[in-house]
């Protein structure tokens, strides 16, 4: 709260990020000078209150504004209910209504009673204001060059938020994504944010980091070559196996927690974990591990890129009949962009069934054929995986949607989804 209330007197360093560790927990240590600041800022907000309560028969305008101000920022502080947000400007929106009723009055309180001795008293403090108003307006004005784009934000929130793990990781991605690959300041970034979470337990930490790392390494790793990165896909893959264990860990307590009160949870956890590691898994040539932890993956959130690479997978390990049924799956579950992965069955059948009526061209293109004995059998059979898929993940109405579709657009029989 003092930190929000010296942004409203100054914003000279502003964020868009405060996550941790940022605004540190206080420590009782007073050796410590940022404890000795949540010290002063409860004393601020003490003599804020004692002010409102002074002020309630006195002035009633600034006790109005005053109680305005800590209403408008409870819900957000932190106090009485946890958010999930440590901080973030977006909160004193409607607080600093309250702060600048407080500034109007106090400059209106000090024209009336200076008024009377000078003149000019009036003119001076209309010039005051206008000055403030002028000074805000140019912060406002030079705070629109970081959000010019991703890169001027973030490294903006570096600059005014280097504690937040959150903005290092943010820093690496926009490193890789660079032309050329950043592939230091990415590495350098990503270990950074690794380091702010350390001390932490581990139910604390943050699996998708671990994700971003595991991203970064073998990116590295693919950008020198499949003899150089071997050393790069190692670390990729160490990074992926401590955020699956983190992730894994977080779920088995969720579930704990959940079983003492007897309730029972589907499986859950970072998706982007299990891609990560598959990835890296198949860049290391172990195929069977990566479409294990691929159809893990699809199992917490069946997005349409884990469709594909388990359908990569399966054709890589010579099975593209698996690898058909597994993009048909994704069809019938509506994943995403169908089309997409019907142009990817369509080569696998050519690949795997040249000879039979799955494909049917049209001028120069070719799709499905619907028509065909093959794939309408096939299709059933991926409706009825897509079905036992949503139920396992407790998600009836995807179950329902995905056997009437199949029933009503394939033809198949309703008895298979019973």
């Amino acid at each position: 709260m003092g930190k929000y209330l010296w942004l409203l007197v100054w914003p000279s360093r502003l964020s868009c990020d405060y996550s941790y560790n940022q605004i540190p927990l206080f420590t009782w240590r007073f050796d410590n000078w940022e404890d000795w600041k949540a010290i002063l800022a409860l004393a601020v907000c003490a003599g804020a209150v004692a002010a409102a309560a002074a002020c309630y028969r006195r002035s009633k305008p600034l006790f109005f504004f005053i109680t305005f101000f800590f209403l408008a920022l409870a819900p957000t502080a932190n106090l009485a209910i946890l958010v999930g947000t440590i901080m973030a400007e977006r909160f004193l929106y409607l607080p600093s209504i309250g702060f600048a009723g407080c500034l109007a009055w106090l400059g209106w309180t000090a024209c009336q009673r200076l008024g009377a001795r000078w003149p000019a008293a009036r003119m001076a403090a209309t010039a005051t204001l206008g000055a403030v108003c002028l000074v805000f307006c140019a912060r406002a004005f030079a705070r629109n060059a970081d959000w010019l784009d991703d890169r001027s934000m973030w490294e903006s929130a570096g600059r005014s938020s280097p504690d937040s793990y959150k903005v290092h990781q943010h820093l690496a991605m926009l490193a890789l994504a660079a032309p050329g690959g950043g592939w230091q300041t990415a590495r350098g970034e990503i270990e950074r944010a690794i380091a702010i979470l350390q001390p932490l337990p581990d139910e604390q930490k943050v699996p998708s980091l671990y994700a971003a790392a595991g991203f970064c390494y073998r990116a590295q790793g693919n950008a020198l070559g499949q003899d150089s990165g071997a050393e790069w896909y190692r670390k990729s893959l160490n990074a992926l196996l401590e955020g699956q264990r983190l992730d894994q860990a977080a779920y088995h307590e969720m579930a704990r927690r959940n079983s003492l009160r007897g309730m029972t949870i589907s499986l859950s956890g970072e998706p982007a974990i299990y891609m990560e590691l598959g990835r890296t898994y198949r860049q290391m040539d172990e195929p069977q591990k990566a479409l294990e932890a691929f159809e893990y993956g699809r199992s917490i959130n069946p997005r349409l890129e884990f469709f594909e690479e388990i359908a990569k997978a399966n054709s890589a390990s010579g099975d593209p009949v698996a690898a058909v049924m597994t993009l048909l799956e994704g069809i019938a579950m509506r994943v995403g962009d169908q089309g997409r992965l019907a142009g990817q069955a369509v080569k696998l059948y050519r690949q795997s069934a040249p000879e039979s009526c799955a494909v049917a061209a049209s001028g120069s293109s070719e799709g499905l054929n619907l028509n065909c004995p093959l794939v309408r059998s096939e299709l059933c059979a991926a409706s009825r995986n897509g079905v036992e898929l949503y139920r396992r993940m407790g998600r009836a109405s995807d179950a329902i949607a995905t056997a009437t579709g199949a029933v009503r657009n394939f033809g198949c029989p309703s008895d298979m989804f019973r």
